[in-house]
């Protein structure tokens, strides 16, 4: 058992290794241009954390078929899913993808299944709705990533799953921070486009003398991170205005936003920074305390925090960056994912 799993981690090792160096010559094709920079350090890191599951002592027990609804914010789900369905024995797995996604996910089950052949089965397609939960039924687990909308028409398949709703992330920057954090706070947002749910959308900081340096930072990491295909600078725009009378200052980059506020202001765009200088951990607590359901990551440079239920706490610039043993929310993990 244990031999067969290495055999088959080591195939897609080789699969996923001929796919990163596809996608660095620029051979993989994609309707939208994502950071390549970023995604082509994300694929590294789960090369990397194959090893993580080559070394367990134990294999759980998955599913024979599995589907799943992928978000549309990131394209790096199947990086996270695919190792887990591996070594829990799962034979066929499909993603149900969005539309403008097609040629990035068909590019890779391509190259993955020229290695994987029989072990995995990997397909994928843009489906409606309607015929992607269908579908669904013909499986025996439904993994999901979506609003409340799919939550409710996730439960009414009657199929045993997973579903992970919308969350975001923040970070804490207490005093004694370095120009070196400030990238990482940039690096750290402008990851997809502040879209993805381990993207920084909000920090919290004691010091209202970090403007200056955290627009100098933006200026240079957005020259790195520039904007995908899909990004509207006009949306994001027209959302900083609508609040701005909410704001104490704001701060308009090339193609971002810094605003800065002494309360928490509930929006969201991409490519926007939400600053709210406070002058107590107390009122850090207390927005912790309201969205705590909806918490993913925290990136900070200290080590006392409130009471979270976020699933990963981490340095900044490391948010994109998920342990290997990360499954999308806090107390999921390879042992116990296929158990609901």
């Amino acid at each position: 058992m244990r031999g067969d799993v290495l055999s088959l981690l080591d195939k897609y090792s080789l699969g996923l290794s001929d796919f990163f160096e596809k996608f660095k010559k620029g051979k993989v094709i994609s309707r939208i241009q994502y950071q390549r920079e970023l995604l082509a350090s994300l694929i590294e890191h789960y090369i990397r954390c194959l090893d993580f599951f080559k070394n367990l002592n134990e294999y759980p027990q998955g599913p024979e078929k599995v589907f799943v609804f992928l978000p549309s914010n990131v394209p790096v789900v199947p990086f996270q899913l695919l190792p887990l369905l591996l070594v829990s024995g799962v034979k066929e797995v499909f993603f149900k993808y969005p539309r403008r996604e097609n040629l990035f996910y068909d590019s890779l089950f391509y190259v993955l299944n020229t290695h994987l052949k029989e072990n995995l089965k990997v397909e994928g397609a843009y489906l409606q709705h309607t015929e992607a939960l269908e579908r669904a039924k013909n499986y025996h687990f439904v993994i999901g990533f979506g609003g409340e909308n799919l939550r409710l028409a996730f439960e009414a398949i009657k199929v045993p799953g997973r579903f992970f709703g919308p969350k975001f992330s923040v970070g804490i920057l207490k005093e004694g921070y370095t120009s070196e954090m400030l990238g990482g706070i940039a690096w750290d947002n402008l990851a997809f486009d502040t879209k993805g749910c381990l993207s920084l959308s909000v920090l919290f900081t004691f010091d209202r003398d970090i403007r200056e340096g955290l627009y100098h930072a933006f200026e240079k990491v957005s020259e790195i991170l520039t904007p995908e295909s899909d990004f509207r600078f006009d949306e994001t725009e027209y959302e900083v205005y609508r609040n701005f009378q909410y704001f104490n200052a704001v701060r308009r980059g090339k193609d971002y936003f810094l605003v800065f506020s002494e309360n928490f202001v509930p929006f969201s765009a991409p490519r926007v920074l939400q600053v709210i200088e406070v002058s107590s951990m107390d009122e850090i607590e207390d927005f912790i305390k309201k969205y705590n359901p909806y918490l993913q990551g925290i990136a900070t440079n200290t080590q006392f925090l409130p009471k979270n239920n976020a699933s990963m706490i981490t340095s900044f610039g490391e948010l994109q960056f998920t342990p290997c043993s990360w499954f999308f929310e806090k107390g999921v993990d390879y042992k116990n994912f296929w158990e609901v």
